[in-house]
């Protein structure tokens, strides 16, 4: 539980400034030159393309790091599930 309290109040750490940067309000498709039913501009196939591919990538490389970084290995838990069962 508390993993999940930690997770949860780090991604809103990270929201606030984020939302500061974008001025404070979501960002809509329009914004970057998406239009509907109309074919879309090389930029913007360009944009998507990094929206889709590179950015859940980016996510994926920081929790790859966060992971390496995490305490809890086998020996740590060979320790605690012995006393785990004591208790």
């Amino acid at each position: 539980m508390k993993t999940f309290v930690a997770t949860f109040l780090g991604a809103l750490a990270l929201a606030s400034p984020a939302q500061a940067v974008v001025g404070g309000k979501p960002a809509q498709p329009g914004q970057f030159g998406y239009v509907a039913n109309v074919q879309q501009s090389p930029e913007m196939l360009a944009s998507m393309r990094t929206t889709v591919a590179l950015v859940p990538l980016l996510f994926l490389a920081l929790s790859s790091v966060a992971m390496l970084f995490n305490p809890l290995g086998r020996r740590t838990v060979g320790r605690v599930r012995p006393a785990a069962a004591v208790t």
